[in-house]
C-alpha cells in the first residue's frame, strides 16, 4: 500500500500528548503573575496607544480642524512628556518607590487617561478637552515603560 502524498497526516496520541504538555507549560507560565501581569500592561498600553495614534489624525481633524502641522505637534510634544516620565519614573525609583507602585500610578492613570479620551473626544470640542486625554495617556506610556528601563537596569547591575 503506498501512501499519498496528498494524504492527511495524522499524529499518534504520543504525539498530541507532547504538543499538548508542551503547550500546557507555556500558559501556565504566561498566567503566573510574574511574567503574566507585565505581559498584559505591555499589550494593553501598546494597543491603546496604538488606538490613540490611529484615531488621532482624523479625530482632531474633524473635532478641531486641526491640519498636519497641529498634529504633528501633538506628537512632537508626546516625545517631550514621554522624556520628562521616564526621567520622573528614574527620579521615583532612586528615591526607593516600589516598582508596584510605580505600576499601579501607571495603570490608574492608564484609566482615566483612556477613559477620558472615549468621553471627551467629541465632535465641536475644546483643545484643553482634546489634548488632555493625549497627555495623561503618553505619561502612563512613559511610567510603565520607565520602569520595565529601571528593572532592566537593575538587572545588568
Amino acid at each position: 500500500m503506498t501512501i499519498s502524498k496528498y494524504s492527511t497526516y495524522r499524529c499518534s496520541v504520543k504525539q498530541v500528548d507532547e504538543v499538548d504538555e508542551r503547550s500546557f507549560k507555556f500558559w501556565s507560565a504566561i498566567c503566573c503573575l510574574e511574567i503574566g501581569i507585565p505581559f498584559l500592561s505591555t499589550f494593553t498600553l501598546n494597543a491603546n496607544y496604538q488606538l490613540m495614534e490611529t484615531g488621532l489624525a482624523p479625530a482632531a481633524s474633524d473635532a478641531l480642524g486641526f491640519g498636519p502641522v497641529q498634529i504633528s505637534s501633538i506628537f512632537g510634544g508626546n516625545a517631550v512628556l514621554i522624556f520628562l516620565a521616564i526621567l520622573f519614573t528614574f527620579a521615583m525609583s532612586a528615591k526607593g518607590v516600589s516598582d508596584e507602585a510605580l505600576l499601579m500610578t501607571g495603570w490608574i492613570i492608564s484609566c482615566f487617561g483612556y477613559t477620558a479620551m472615549y468621553v471627551l473626544w467629541e465632535a465641536d470640542t475644546t483643545v484643553v478637552k482634546f489634548v488632555a486625554p493625549i497627555v495623561l495617556s503618553t505619561l502612563v506610556g512613559a511610567v510603565i515603560y520607565g520602569m520595565r528601563i529601571v528593572d532592566m537596569s537593575r538587572d545588568l547591575d
